[in-house]
């Protein structure tokens, strides 16, 4: 058996050797921040943890993941890290009727349209759940549009179609580069 652990490597930036000295514990980070406040480093990260870990547990995972970037990249470095319940569901469900599917990629259509930016919306599925509904879809964007400039996109046209559905609970919307 081959074992695999990412390495640091000199040439790295802080952010990545942040995500490496992470990804080598098996610890999910996101919203690393790296500052640069007068002559020292301020490293700041949102750590996730399982939702039904006790914060004792949570926070000696995040210490143990602080000291650990502390040894490698030198104790001038500050860092603080933002413990968050990971996301996770594994939920029961069924296709939605298929009425109340196209009525929400209906809606999902004039959004785009309004929008401009987002187009050609497809693969519309929409799953009922007990709480809601999960509606989850595929668009087309501009190829050289920043990954940051379609998040918001889609983020806006998320927000448009539950302003018009409020029973849909999340919303999960794949941009895709135009052809």
């Amino acid at each position: 058996t081959l074992t695999a652990n990412p390495l640091a490597l000199d040439d790295e930036t802080v952010l990545e050797r942040v995500q490496v000295i992470a990804a080598r514990r098996r610890l999910f980070v996101h919203r690393v921040a790296v500052q640069k406040v007068g002559a020292r480093q301020s490293v700041t990260l949102d750590l996730e943890v399982d939702r039904r870990m006790s914060l004792g547990a949570a926070h000696e995972i995040a210490s143990q993941l602080e000291g650990a970037i502390t040894d490698e990249l030198g104790a001038d470095i500050e860092v603080e890290t933002h413990i968050e319940p990971m996301e996770m569901f594994e939920i029961g469900g069924a296709d939605a009727e298929p009425a109340f599917t196209q009525r929400i990629a209906e809606a999902l259509a004039r959004a785009a349209a309004r929008d401009g930016v987002l187009r050609d919306i497809h693969d519309v599925r929409v799953r009922a759940a007990a709480n809601g509904f999960i509606v989850i879809f595929h668009c087309h964007a501009d190829p050289a549009l920043t990954v940051e400039a379609a998040h918001e996109r889609v983020d806006a046209l998320e927000r448009a179609m539950r302003d018009e559905f409020p029973a849909v609970i999340r919303t999960v919307g794949h941009a895709e580069p135009a052809r």
